[in-house]
């Protein structure tokens, strides 16, 4: 699984307050990659913000009860994304790439495993956005990222190769601000 990310458009903006970590928590993030659903109760976004950036590398984890089409399922991730901000006033927002080394894998034991590997953002077509919710004291962020993914193993896990959307709504603690 893939995604969540601060906020954006044309300028960018720089996420307050500095060096600070940022911690979001989402209910249900989902994958529908290709028309099969990939879902957890449970996932995390955190990293820290830098000085005077726009920037924020954010690491996943997904948890509780994970599943794909209804089978159950565990989610291992590692690596990190990165967020940029880039106009608090629009809450438009983007995840610029999964950065080397990104890798979530979901794994259905004995049937199939669908992988989210490093990438850059936006894929050729694919959606980007990580609207801001509440922007100037954000509150939550809102991802809706498409992303590269591959199977092996059984079909019912989702074609070999294709697209997976991602979304997930996180509350933020503590809350973000813009410049």
């Amino acid at each position: 699984m893939a995604c969540a990310a601060l906020a954006a458009s044309a300028q960018a903006q720089v996420v307050n307050p500095p060096n600070t970590p940022v911690v979001g928590t989402a209910t249900n993030p989902t994958l529908d990659y290709e028309g099969t659903i990939v879902r957890c109760n449970t996932g995390t976004a955190s990293g820290t913000t830098g000085s005077n950036s726009p920037i924020v590398d954010v690491s996943l984890t997904f948890s509780g009860n994970c599943n794909i089409a209804g089978l159950g399922a565990t989610v291992t991730c590692n690596g990190q994304a990165r967020l940029r901000a880039l106009n608090a006033t629009t809450n438009a927002g983007e995840v610029d790439e999964l950065l080397t080394g990104f890798s979530c894998v979901v794994t259905v034991s004995g049937v199939c495993t669908v992988t989210v590997a490093a990438q850059q953002l936006p894929i050729t077509g694919g959606i980007n956005q990580a609207n801001l919710l509440n922007e100037g004291g954000a509150t939550a962020i809102d991802a809706n990222v498409d992303v590269a993914a591959s199977r092996t193993g059984s079909s019912l896990c989702g074609p070999a190769t294709g697209v997976g959307g991602f979304t997930g709504v996180y509350d933020l603690n503590p809350d973000v601000s813009f410049d």
